[in-house]
């Protein structure tokens, strides 16, 4: 889980821009509609010695998100720390590569095209099976993602 600081407040904020996209003309200020556009250039790097998450929407990012969305890539041979998210569940795309990964006792290959959905409370993690690294699309249920884990 990120710690808060301003500094990576500040860096959250470049990160993305926000549209007005539609105002009904009878609400308020407030009740404007607002989208979030951001890159994966340009997103939040969460750098780690097995690959990088790249956050792109969430709750710092947006204050007004109610998801999670990012980008992660594991390097070739190498596998994320075993945890699991106590606040929300978590659906995992593979665009890129293959990984094995471990959905509490259970073990599925997944390879580009697929999609994993991931319980709230469920132990997991994804060992890069391939030559290549691997990028998944990872969206979570809650703009604050908890994470509890092994080894983080």
């Amino acid at each position: 889980q990120e710690r808060g600081s301003s500094a990576i407040n500040i860096r959250y904020q470049r990160t993305c821009e926000r549209l007005r996209v539609a105002e009904d003309p009878g609400a308020s200020r407030r009740q404007r509609i607002l989208a979030t556009i951001t890159s994966v250039s340009t997103g939040v790097k969460a750098p780690f010695d097995w690959g990088v998450i790249t956050w792109l929407c969430n709750g710092k990012i947006d204050p007004e998100a109610q998801m999670t969305f990012g980008v992660v890539t594991i390097e070739a041979g190498k596998q994320n720390p075993r945890h699991y998210h106590p606040n929300c569940e978590e659906y995992i795309f593979v665009m890129k590569g293959e990984c094995r990964h471990s959905l509490n006792d259970e073990t599925f290959h997944l390879k580009a095209g697929d999609m994993l959905r991931i319980p709230q409370n469920a132990w997991h993690h994804a060992v890069n099976t391939g030559d290549e690294p691997v990028e998944m699309v990872i969206v979570y249920s809650s703009p604050d993602r908890q994470t509890v884990g092994e080894g983080l």
